[in-house]
C-alpha cells in the first residue's frame, strides 16, 4: 500500500498548555485524582525523569466539515483527547485524530466509530492535497472540525477539579496545531502564528509498525517546552527595568516553578528522538532557554547580594 500518496492517512491534532491553578507544585496523589476523568480507570504515571502523569482517553463523536481553502470533506468518528500533568505544575489538554481516506462512503451507526478511537472516516471522497496546510491555517468557521473547543472544556474540568486557584504567576495558555503524515523524505517546519498559537507539521518516511501514539506524545512535548519558552519570555519582560527588589520578586517565581522542567525529548523513541535535534536546529529553543535562564539565575543571584542589609 502506497503510504505517502494522496490516500494515505494523515494525522491531526491540537495541545493546549497552561500553567495549572494552584498555589504550589500538585503532589502525586492529588494529580491522579484531577487527571481521573473516567471513574475505574487508573492515571498513567511516572516519576523519572521527570514526574509526568496522564489521564485515560476521552472520546468526542464528530460529525462536520473538514477541509478549507483546498476543499472540505465532511469527516465523522471519535477524536481522541487526554489531559497531562508535568512536574506537578503546567497542565495539558491534548486532541488527535488520524483521518483515514478510502473508507466507507456512507455514514454508518455510532458504535462503528466509537469501536475505533481516534479514526475519522471521510465520506463522499478523498482529502485534498493540501488538506494539512488548511488544517493548520483554519479556525474552524461554520461547523467545522475545532479540536480546540474539545480541549477547552477539558482544561477547564480539570482547573475545576479542587485546586485552590491561587496560582503563583500569570503566564498565557498557548496553541499547538499539528498534523503529521508519511511522505518520501522526512523534515518538520514550526510556526508561530498570530497571539499565542503556533503550528507544526510533520513528515515521517514509512517505517515498521504504527508510530502515531509517538507522535502525538511528541508534539505534547514540544508544546511543554515552547510554554515555558514563552512563559520565561513573559515573565522576564515584566522584570526588565525593575529595581532590584521588584526583579527578584518577579523573576522567583521562574527559579522556584519553571527551571526545573526544562527536559526535551525526556521520553524519546526510534520514530521521534531524531525530530527534537531537527527542531531545535530550526527554531534554537535549548539556546534561547539557557541563555534566558543564566539572565534569570544572574540577575536574581546580583540582587540577592545586594538587597538593603544583605551581603556585599
Amino acid at each position: 500500500m502506497d503510504t505517502t500518496g494522496p490516500g494515505a492517512p494523515l494525522l491531526i491534532g491540537e495541545v493546549h498548555t497552561g500553567l495549572l491553578q494552584h498555589s504550589t507544585a500538585l503532589p502525586a496523589s492529588s494529580v491522579a485524582r484531577v487527571l481521573r476523568l473516567r471513574p475505574g480507570e487508573r492515571v498513567g504515571t511516572m516519576d523519572r525523569p521527570i514526574r509526568y502523569a496522564v489521564s485515560p482517553s476521552l472520546l468526542t463523536g464528530v460529525d462536520c466539515r473538514f477541509g478549507g481553502a483546498s476543499g472540505s470533506t465532511r469527516v465523522v468518528g471519535a477524536v481522541s483527547s487526554r489531559s497531562t500533568v508535568t512536574g506537578g505544575h503546567v497542565v495539558q489538554a491534548s486532541s488527535f485524530a488520524r483521518i483515514a481516506p478510502g473508507g466507507r462512503g456512507r455514514r454508518a451507526v455510532w458504535s462503528h466509530y466509537l469501536a475505533r478511537p481516534g479514526v475519522l472516516e471521510p465520506l463522499g471522497g478523498r482529502l485534498a492535497d493540501r488538506a494539512d496546510e488548511d488544517f493548520l491555517a483554519s479556525e474552524q468557521p461554520g461547523g467545522g472540525l475545532d479540536l480546540g473547543a474539545i480541549n477547552t472544556r477539558l482544561m477547564d474540568v480539570v482547573q475545576s477539579a479542587g485546586l485552590d486557584r491561587r496560582a503563583p504567576f500569570r503566564v498565557p495558555r498557548t496553541r499547538l496545531r499539528w498534523t503529521a503524515r508519511h511522505t518520501t523524505t522526512a523534515h518538520i517546519d514550526f510556526g508561530v502564528e498570530e497571539g499565542h498559537l503556533r503550528s507544526l507539521r510533520l513528515g515521517l518516511v514509512p517505517a515498521d509498525g504504527d508510530p502515531w501514539d509517538e507522535v502525538r506524545s511528541f508534539c505534547e512535548d514540544v508544546a511543554l517546552h515552547d510554554w515555558l519558552l514563552t512563559g520565561l519570555l513573559h515573565l522576564i519582560d515584566k522584570a526588565v527595568g525593575a529595581d532590584g527588589a521588584d526583579a527578584v520578586r518577579r523573576l522567583r517565581p521562574v527559579v522556584d516553578h519553571l527551571l526545573h522542567l526544562w527536559m526535551p525529548a525526556a521520553r524519546p523513541d526510534r520514530t521521534t528522538a531524531p525530530l527534537w535535534a531537527s527542531l531545535d536546529r530550526q527554531v534554537g529553543f535549548s539556546r534561547q532557554w539557557d541563555s534566558c535562564a543564566t539572565w534569570v539565575r544572574d540577575r536574581v543571584g546580583l540582587a540577592s547580594l545586594y538587597r538593603p542589609g544583605g551581603a556585599r
